[in-house]
């Protein structure tokens, strides 16, 4: 929520640290995410039952491609999956852009 306000306050202010800043967080949370994506995916293919989502959705018999699939067959995980594609975007564009955004926004 406070990474989109500070690209535009840095856009709008001029504010080259706040424009760095909002790219740290970009990319701190596209690696939060894939982390949580990385430890339900491994929750999955260990058949860890202590998680309430790999026990809705799992069972100890499914072959290790359909617990993969499973991750994202519910609603909590196809929407980590989601979050994760948006905010992997998001880096994506913050890498590619980032020199663009400050050279022509800050001279």
């Amino acid at each position: 929520m406070l990474t989109p306000l500070a690209v535009l306050m840095g856009v709008r202010q001029r504010w080259q640290g706040v424009m760095r800043l909002a790219s740290v967080g970009i990319w701190t949370q596209f690696a939060l995410l894939l982390l949580a994506f990385a430890i339900l995916v491994f929750c999955f293919l260990t058949s860890d039952f202590s998680v309430v989502y790999v026990a809705q959705h799992s069972y100890s018999l499914l072959p290790w491609g359909l617990k993969l699939a499973a991750v994202w067959g519910g609603h909590e995980g196809s929407l980590l999956l989601w979050v994760l594609f948006l905010s992997g975007w998001s880096a994506l564009f913050a890498l590619l852009l980032s020199a663009v955004i400050l050279t022509h926004c800050f001279r």
